[in-house]
């Protein structure tokens, strides 16, 4: 498969899987075999799902992961409360 084809295709995948909210933030670049994801997902969930479905795609060997997870809606917590210690919360 030719590196657009698996671009391509893992692309296609993203959008069709719906454990991923806005497929769209996550760049794929493919160079023989070799596939490295970029871009930001609302949850680690969301992450692990887009590496997933990179690895499913035929003629992919190896997946890069460089996605960041901004956590947004109730996953996301105030400073203030990562800094507390354990017992205050």
């Amino acid at each position: 498969m030719s590196n657009s084809s698996i671009e391509t295709a893992i692309t296609a995948e993203l959008e069709l899987d719906p454990r991923i909210s806005a497929p769209g933030e996550i760049a794929v670049r493919a160079e023989y075999g070799a596939v490295t994801l970029r871009g930001t997902v609302g949850s680690f969930a969301q992450r692990r799902a887009a590496v997933a479905d990179a690895r499913e795609v035929e003629g992919v060997d190896e997946v890069y992961d460089e996605v960041q997870v901004r956590l947004l809606d109730d996953y996301a917590r105030e400073d203030a409360e990562i800094a507390a210690p354990p017992c205050s919360r």
